[in-house]
């Protein structure tokens, strides 16, 4: 049950962070950049689907590279 309970939490938390990283870059924060690609590379925060998966490491490698400009 605690397993459980602690699993759920970090879900919400993840989602919770990739917001906002999403939020911060999109308002142009270059810190924020690389960390949004983290969360797609590792699906932290994003919804996990074999079909979107490609689509996840797509946007991992748009944010990656705007965080290298």
């Amino acid at each position: 049950m605690l397993a459980q309970l602690y699993s759920f939490d970090r879900k919400i938390f993840e989602k919770q962070k990739f917001q906002k990283y999403l939020k911060s870059a999109k308002e142009g924060n270059a810190k924020t950049h690389n960390k949004l690609g983290k969360c797609y590379q590792d699906e932290l925060g994003v919804t996990k689907d074999e079909e979107k998966h490609f689509n996840d490491e797509e946007k991992a490698f748009q944010w990656y590279s705007i965080s290298a400009e």
